[in-house]
């Protein structure tokens, strides 16, 4: 280290400067200090890279895909795309590609496919691996997110009745399975998840605590969140068919007022010729 009066360079162990002779005791130890705390930080980012990395897919599932999906962001990306990169967006390929996701965008398969993987990401085996495994973790939030795209585009797009419909239904049936989940999770009587035996200590919790506790956030936040969009949905449906009906009278209407003055005019020569016979 150097001296902090002459920034003469000072030989591990000593606490007094060859140079200026001062006592630098105490910038040695603040040293030291300093030293010690910056691993135990490291040492505790490695320790919690997994808890954050495994609540991230509670948060991403039902917030960040439908506002990135309300930004339209699909034009913007493919200007940010090289020149020879986006040539291929006009290839068979790619078209076959939006195709596909068209396909799977529509509310009960993508309802299926994001149910699905919710419930197979979350079996104690799966989760265990991809807390464990740097690669099963990435594949694992690539399907949480993926899936999620593809339902919540489903729910974006819906504007038909019909698709509102299907809508509310995959809505309300991710809002239903996606809880009992939570349930399952939160009232479990024992760890469901051995990587994390151990580990919770850390901020004074048992590992079933902190199972409780991701539960909770899984299972109200997340169904607030779906339920909130059902309702939306519905609003939607009632609305449009408010409107059907509403232009469907109007269309009676219009009709008994332009069919009025020709009944007239067709009754009205009848009731002279009655009068004159």
């Amino acid at each position: 280290m150097s001296c902090p009066y002459c920034g003469e360079q000072v030989n591990a162990g000593f606490t007094v400067c060859k140079t200026c002779h001062r006592d630098i005791a105490l910038v040695v130890s603040l040293e030291d200090a300093n030293h010690e705390l910056e691993q135990r930080v490291k040492e505790l980012e490695a320790e919690l890279a997994p808890f954050r990395a495994s609540a991230t897919p509670k948060v991403e599932e039902p917030v960040a895909p439908p506002l990135l999906l309300l930004g339209k962001p699909g034009v913007v990306f493919a200007w940010a795309l090289p020149a020879r990169w986006r040539r291929l967006l006009s290839s068979s390929t790619w078209r076959l590609i939006t195709g596909a996701v068209d396909g799977l965008s529509c509310p009960l398969p993508a309802a299926a496919l994001h149910g699905l993987a919710l419930w197979v990401w979350h079996a104690p085996a799966a989760f265990d691996a991809a807390v464990a495994r740097n690669g099963v973790h990435a594949l694992e939030h690539g399907c949480f997110f993926g899936t999620a795209l593809l339902f919540w585009r489903a729910v974006v797009v819906a504007w038909s009745r019909r698709h509102v419909g299907l809508a509310i239904g995959g809505t309300f049936a991710t809002l239903m399975h996606g809880g009992l989940l939570g349930g399952l999770i939160t009232m479990a009587r024992h760890p469901l998840y051995a990587w994390y035996r151990g580990r919770t200590e850390l901020w004074s919790l048992s590992a079933l605590e902190d199972q409780q506790l991701a539960g909770l956030l899984m299972w109200v936040p997340m169904g607030i969140i779906y339920l909130a969009a059902s309702v939306v949905l519905a609003s939607r449906l009632v609305a449009d068919s408010r409107a059907v009906r509403l232009h469907s009278t109007q269309e009676i209407s219009h009709g008994l007022s332009a069919g009025r003055p020709a009944a007239l005019a067709h009754r009205a020569p009848g009731s002279v010729e009655a009068k004159m016979r």
